[in-house]
């Protein structure tokens, strides 16, 4: 997985051991949101569970996994390029 280096940096630091999580939150959300379209937090917790990719997540889960996602592939964020 392509992420720039973490030390030094505590945003990314924090990711440290939960890269392979993230980036299946987003490419299985991503999926889903380009079949259905925009769903709500609860709607898109409920759908990743149904597809298989999450045994068990909340909708609050979600909102958080929406952040770092959003951090990651902002300007100058270590996936911006990919």
């Amino acid at each position: 997985m392509a992420t720039a280096s973490a030390a030094g940096n505590r945003f990314m630091e924090k990711l440290v051991g939960r890269e392979g999580d993230i980036a299946l939150f987003h490419s299985v959300s991503m999926t889903l949101i380009d079949r259905i379209g925009a769903m709500s937090d609860a709607k898109l917790a409920d759908a990743l569970v149904c597809a298989g990719g999450f045994e068990s997540i909340t909708r609050n889960q979600v909102w958080k996994l929406r952040q770092i996602v959003a951090k990651l592939e902002a300007d100058k964020g270590p996936w911006h390029r990919l």
